[in-house]
């Protein structure tokens, strides 16, 4: 660690000071090792005698004291982060395409355990070409592209998000658990996605459209009343301008099951479409680790030159049908295509 080697360069210099200082005084030479303060009555005492020349080693020897204590201090803010990433999911459900549909559980389980193997993650920069976009893809995390999903999904059965690009999956988790979770990530090129006063919206004005949208889109489906309901939004929904991203957390409660769970959404504009990050259904134990992992991932996307959200066109661009607002609560899906 950077940190550990300006920390021992700087005490070299610091000793290097100390074997100077014992030409003038032994006392104050053993004070300075064993209380390394005194170094600074050394500095003040000895600042213009030129012969001793302890000046300019003892400044350096305190700047590098000081840059590698600060840097330390960053670092030990960096591992509890990853540390706070790599905690389980307390009551998450498996979001894995890999489910027992009458045949022998077995059978099923092998048949998963083989397709998950043949998954090729990737860490570094991953283009994602739908977006004119790139991911810088999070230390701990591996990203899987969407050919990898679709052959994962016609090797286990099931469908895979028509809009999904990839997930990003972090090391600790095993995609075979019950307790899986990852962040799926979608691209939505239906056009520019106005902010619209997004942020001027109230709490209360957003459940109430996303309760509206619910009744709708459920109503459209034929489905009768919906197997869940909008709690609450855990996390109040929020624009960051000068990111050009919002964060928004819901918290859902399914018929049948006494446990509430969370789903969280950080969404990033562009010019021709919004890319859209998720980790669905974990237990509202976990709000910490989902938001931090959809708003981390969202942080990590750049646009290519020309398409980012500030560089929309009101001449030659298409405007979705859609605001920022309506994707929040789900209204946006009961817009025709």
């Amino acid at each position: 660690m950077t940190s550990l080697l300006l920390l021992s360069l700087g005490g070299l210099i610091y000793l290097f000071a100390v074997t100077r200082v014992w030409q003038a005084s032994k006392g104050l030479a053993i004070g300075m090792l064993l209380l390394s303060p005194i170094g600074l009555y050394v500095l003040v005492r000895y600042w213009n005698d030129k012969d001793l020349g302890v000046r300019v080693p003892l400044i350096a020897a305190i700047a590098l004291f000081g840059v590698s204590w600060a840097l330390f201090a960053r670092d030990l803010q960096e591992l509890q982060r990853y540390a706070d990433a790599t905690a389980a999911v307390e009551g998450a459900t498996s979001p894995t395409p890999a489910r027992t549909r009458g045949g022998d559980a077995l059978d099923d389980k092998l048949r998963l355990s083989i397709a998950l193997a043949k998954l090729q993650p990737r860490g570094g920069r991953v283009e994602i070409a739908p977006a004119a976009a790139a991911l810088e893809v999070p230390a701990h995390f591996r990203f899987i592209d969407r050919d990898s999903l679709q052959a994962l999904y016609e090797e286990v059965g099931g469908g895979l998000n028509p809009s999904s690009v990839g997930w990003l999956v972090h090391e600790s988790v095993e995609l075979g658990a019950d307790d899986a979770w990852f962040v799926e990530i979608e691209w939505l090129g239906d056009g520019y996605v106005r902010e619209n006063g997004f942020a001027a919206r109230t709490r209360d004005q957003m459940f109430v459209d996303a309760q509206d949208a619910l009744a709708r889109l459920s109503e459209r489906q034929g489905e009768g009343e919906p197997d869940f309901r909008l709690v609450r939004y855990v996390e109040v929904p929020s624009f960051d301008v000068g990111r050009d991203s919002a964060t928004w957390v819901e918290e859902l409660a399914y018929e049948g099951d006494e446990a509430h769970r969370l789903d969280c959404y950080a969404a990033k504009l562009g010019r021709r479409g919004m890319l859209l990050f998720s980790v669905l259904e974990v237990g509202t134990k976990r709000q910490e680790l989902c938001l931090r992992s959809v708003r981390l991932a969202a942080g990590r996307i750049t646009f290519d030159q020309g398409q980012a959200y500030a560089d929309y066109s009101r001449l030659f661009d298409r405007k979705a049908k859609y605001d920022l607002a309506a994707v929040v609560s789900g209204a946006a899906a009961l817009q025709e295509p």
